[in-house]
């Protein structure tokens, strides 16, 4: 891991990550799900060519006050993503990148390291259904979903409105990624 590529804020980051997260249905920022408003938003929901509904939360991590990797993002990561398991999504995650501001390539290292020796543990925790992810200069999975998590009646809902585009979701944004990746 030679190169950290780093980022000033979580479009920056999505921009970057989306077209090898990209699914037959994709929306960015959801706000809303048929009327509902929703918190957290969900930074970006895809349905995959296998029809799963997977949610993943995006963060940019900086530096606390030791110049270490603040874990402070990264805590609230995890419980927005857990949070998106409520509206019927089968796998959710959390993608993590870091600040431009944050110039200790070695505390990212350590820090990343970490998270790989305490993977078994972490994927315990937070159940086969979420994975974890951080972002040098693709995404490195420390671990992946292996199950869905879903109430099925929840999950057909989603998928329906998915389908109708009875969603609010960041437009402008969403015609930024279509125009500059070029994937719709």
């Amino acid at each position: 891991m030679a190169e950290i590529k780093k980022f000033d804020s979580e479009k920056d980051l999505i921009k970057e990550i989306f077209p090898t997260l990209k699914g037959k249905i994709n929306y960015v920022r959801v706000s809303k799900l048929a009327q509902k408003d929703i918190t957290p938003d969900i930074d970006l929901l895809i349905m995959t060519s296998q029809n799963e509904i997977v949610g993943y939360e995006i963060k940019i991590l900086g530096s606390d006050r030791g110049g270490n990797v603040s874990k402070t993002e990264f805590y609230k990561g995890i419980g927005e993503a857990l949070m998106y398991l409520r509206y019927g999504i089968e796998k959710v995650g959390l993608i993590c990148g870091f600040k431009s501001s944050l110039n200790e390539n070695e505390k990212i290292k350590k820090f990343i390291e970490k998270l790989k020796d305490e993977k078994e543990k972490l994927e315990e925790i937070f159940g086969n259904y979420f994975s974890l992810g951080v972002y040098t200069t693709y995404i490195e999975w420390i671990f992946k979903a292996q199950s869905k998590f879903y109430d099925v009646e929840e999950k057909k809902f989603l998928e329906r409105i998915m389908e109708e585009q009875r969603l609010s979701f960041d437009k402008k944004f969403s015609q930024i990624l279509k125009k500059e990746i070029n994937l719709w």
